[in-house]
């Protein structure tokens, strides 16, 4: 006669007491982000994975890379679908070869604005189909706010800019996103595709004459050390990250767990746009003390550049593949 196992009572009591055992197999949480420790990003990504191991305990194993050390964010989409990798937080701008209408936000209609009219976007019809379409497509879950980076402007080494005109033959480092290399080339210069950990190495070879990007990501890096020297803040584009979890690992919680994901990611998420706008500033007074130049377009320039690149736009949104459904019905300035 077969005997049957029985399960120590104390076992059974513990159970009672705690509910559901995760420790014996918590869920693998690998989280993958680019930017170097120093970065608000990276920094607040990282609250966020101590705040899962402190307030889910024994649901996730958590396991942190910064500085691309796992991989790059144009990898992370393609490492969630062959399951190593189970959260990223990449920039919109890596994410347009799967979902083109991402690249609503480097258009001309945002050119010149700030984050609330990314936000107000999102918050439309348009923006809530733009976020079921991520989903759907790369087979992922956005929990909820994006982080925030700050608006983007052109640093350059040897050539200052003083106006659009000096754009003119100027090649210029964009992290991604093919409507950054097209608002760049309608100003008459070049976009060129560097990966960031290759930058510093472009800049001191002279390969670039410049980089669009943030205060923050300048100062994150110590780009001034690699030769650039002036900084034109024309507010190309407002860059945000989107976060992403695999849609299977999500599915392994259950509601109320999904739930408290949300609400870690939300709460750390808010601080993290908060930071993010000190830290710009913070980082545009660093920069400029280790000798940046920074020039300031008047308001009439800045308005001569806007209808020049509304121009272009329909051609931008023709050549970008993006669905007209996704384009904002209102005025997003």
């Amino acid at each position: 006669m077969t005997k049957v196992k029985k399960t120590p009572v104390l076992i059974l009591l513990l159970a009672f007491l705690t509910g559901p055992v995760y420790g014996a197999n918590p869920i693998l949480f690998r989280i993958s982000v680019e930017n170097s420790i120093s970065h608000v990003q990276t920094q607040y990504v990282q609250r966020f994975a101590q705040a899962l191991e402190s307030e889910m305990p024994g649901v996730f194993d958590v396991r942190f890379y910064h500085s691309a050390q796992l991989y790059g964010d144009r990898e992370v989409v393609a490492a969630m679908a062959r399951g190593n990798l189970e959260m990223a937080v990449p920039g919109t701008w890596q994410l347009d070869r799967y979902v083109p209408e991402i690249s609503v936000f480097l258009l001309p209609q945002f050119f010149g604005g700030d984050g609330s009219a990314n936000d107000r976007y999102l918050e439309s019809s348009q923006g809530q189909l733009l976020i079921r379409t991520l989903e759907n497509h790369l087979a992922v879950h956005i929990p909820g706010l994006w982080m925030d980076l700050g608006p983007a402007h052109v640093f350059t080494s040897s050539q200052k800019i003083e106006s659009y005109e000096d754009f003119r033959r100027l090649r210029i480092r964009v992290a991604g996103g093919e409507a950054n290399r097209l608002r760049i080339e309608t100003f008459g210069g070049t976009g060129v595709i560097v990966a960031w950990t290759d930058l510093p190495e472009w800049l001191e070879n002279h390969s670039i004459d410049g980089v669009l990007t943030s205060f923050e990501t300048i100062r994150s890096a110590s780009l001034w050390e690699n030769g650039l020297r002036y900084v034109y803040t024309d507010y190309q584009y407002f860059p945000q990250y989107v976060p992403l979890v695999a849609e299977g690992v999500f599915r392994r919680l259950t509601a109320e767990q999904q739930n408290q994901f949300r609400q870690i990611w939300n709460r750390i998420a808010g601080e993290e746009r908060i930071a993010a706008a000190q830290a710009q500033w913070e980082a545009r007074e660093e920069v400029e003390s280790y000798g940046i130049v920074i020039t300031v377009p008047n308001p009439q320039q800045q308005a001569q550049a806007k209808e020049h690149l509304m121009g272009h736009q329909e051609d931008m949104v023709s050549t970008l593949g993006i669905d007209h459904g996704y384009l904002p019905t209102t005025d997003v300035e």
